[in-house]
């Protein structure tokens, strides 16, 4: 952080998060930074786990900023969108297996709001913890749970990025035997933008899941720039990018 322009600015408050160093300022460097700035200045650190407290922090936000009515009305908004989402899967006969791999080496399986987002968008998410922090996981257990959509929605990167850096699944054994991989539903997710950050557009990330995972039921990828399809060619060591 920039503590001459934070001594500038003189902020009366501070937002900031303790969930992640990798996609954001941490808490700790944030409290180091403010350190030249008047004790009156309040420090907030948002946490959610779900998206439930991720619009309770859009109000609290609101609240603490003077702008009430205006995050009333976002969170109203989120909340339809939710609702339209998880309105059109309740009924879906089959929910796919899906992996949601928050980091591609070591491979990580994506915590707090991201199985709810799996299960809202109509996929079974078997390897998150709803609520809990994302956790790293072997890759025997990939293969095991059979996954049959994998997400690859690395912390803080856009989808270009994680093509960039996808060339390290070529060190994995067994894709043959993985249905994702044998149906070719591998994607790359701008996480950075949709999943990655408890903001409003983990709701767009919602939508972009639900079209990733039933494209019949929602047939418009909301931001089609958002996710690319990692081929076959592409894991066994060939680069193409096709936009989904």
């Amino acid at each position: 952080m920039d503590e001459k322009l934070l001594e500038h600015l003189k902020p009366d408050l501070i937002l900031t998060q303790e969930l992640c160093h990798v996609c954001a300022v941490s808490y700790t460097k944030v409290k180091e930074a403010a350190r030249v700035l008047d004790a009156d200045t309040k420090i907030v650190s948002l946490e959610p786990t779900n998206l439930e407290e991720i619009v309770d922090n859009i109000l609290l936000v609101g609240r603490m900023t003077g702008a009430q009515a205006e995050a009333e009305k976002l969170a109203s908004q989120m909340l339809q969108r939710i609702s339209r989402v998880k309105g059109k899967t309740r009924v879906v006969g089959l929910r796919p297996r899906v992996f949601f791999m928050e980091w591609l080496q070591p491979p990580w399986v994506g915590g707090h709001w991201i199985p709810e987002m799996v299960d809202y968008a109509g996929g079974v998410d078997g390897l998150g913890r709803s609520g809990k922090p994302s956790h790293r996981i072997g890759w025997d257990e990939v293969v095991e749970y059979q996954p049959q959509i994998i997400v690859l929605s690395p912390c803080g990167f856009d989808a270009n990025q994680v093509m960039e850096e996808a060339h390290v699944l070529e060190s994995y054994q067994a894709w043959e035997k993985i249905p994702a991989f044998q149906s070719s539903r591998i994607y790359a997710v701008n996480a950075s933008a949709y999943f990655s950050r408890s903001g409003p557009r983990v709701v767009d990330g919602l939508e972009i899941l639900a079209h990733i995972i039933h494209p019949g039921l929602f047939p418009e990828n909301p931001h089609p720039e958002a996710v690319r399809m990692v081929s076959k060619d592409l894991i066994l060591g060939k680069r193409i990018i096709e936009t989904v």
